[in-house]
Order: C-alpha cells, then sequence, then structure tokens
C-alpha cells in the first residue's frame, strides 16, 4: 500500500464529519429508550400511590402504553450544549399522531428526559 496525499487530504476532510457525529445529539433510538424509562417511572409512582390510597393499582393507569418515538430532531439548549431540546413525532397503539418537545440530557451514559 502506499501512501498519498490524495488519500491524505480525503481523510482530513472526513474527520470533522466523524468528530461531530461521534458527540452528537440523542438518537431517535435513544429517546424511544429514555422515553420508555420515564413512563415505566411514571406508571410505578402512580400505581404506588393508588396502592397507598385504594390498596390495588389504579384501573384507569395502562400497564403498558405502546408509544413510538418515529421521529425527532434535537438540537442544543441556548446556553448549555449538554442539554437537547427534541422535537419528537409519536405514534400510540391506535395510530394516533402527536407532537412534543422534550429537554433530553445525558446522565451517566445514558440519554434522560429531564422534568420540566
Amino acid at each position: 500500500m502506499r501512501f498519498s496525499f490524495k488519500s491524505l487530504r480525503s481523510g482530513l476532510v472526513l474527520l470533522p464529519v466523524l468528530a461531530l457525529t461521534a458527540c452528537g445529539g440523542p438518537s431517535t433510538g435513544d429517546i424511544q429508550t429514555a422515553l420508555d424509562k420515564s413512563m415505566k417511572q411514571e406508571l410505578d409512582q402512580a400505581n404506588h400511590l393508588s396502592m397507598e390510597l385504594i390498596g390495588r393499582p389504579n384501573p384507569l393507569v395502562s400497564q403498558n402504553p405502546q408509544v413510538k418515538v418515529v421521529d425527532s430532531d434535537c438540537h442544543t439548549k441556548e446556553g448549555d450544549d449538554s442539554i437537547y431540546t427534541c422535537k419528537i413525532t409519536l405514534k400510540n397503539a391506535q395510530g394516533d399522531v402527536r407532537e412534543a418537545t422534550l429537554p433530553v440530557k445525558k446522565v451517566e451514559g445514558e440519554w434522560v428526559i429531564l422534568k420540566n
């Protein structure tokens, strides 16, 4: 294999692109994982309160809400490049599509949805 300036130049051109990709914001899959975890925590908390108050899980709280993140667009929050504001498109089990805007941050290697 021979060294050439053309290959070096090509590599140098790609370096900034690769760097941006490596330190980018959350992917749609990352947001899905964070949303699933956040929703489970909220459901567990609601059912714990229900158990305390009425002695059984709340029948009005779905145990397995199916919400899929179908698209996301994330940008760093002004003044804090560790927090991303993500505009997401969600689809529920009935096929209804909604949009939401959520603050997201990487904490100890995992993306989490911040509480307002």
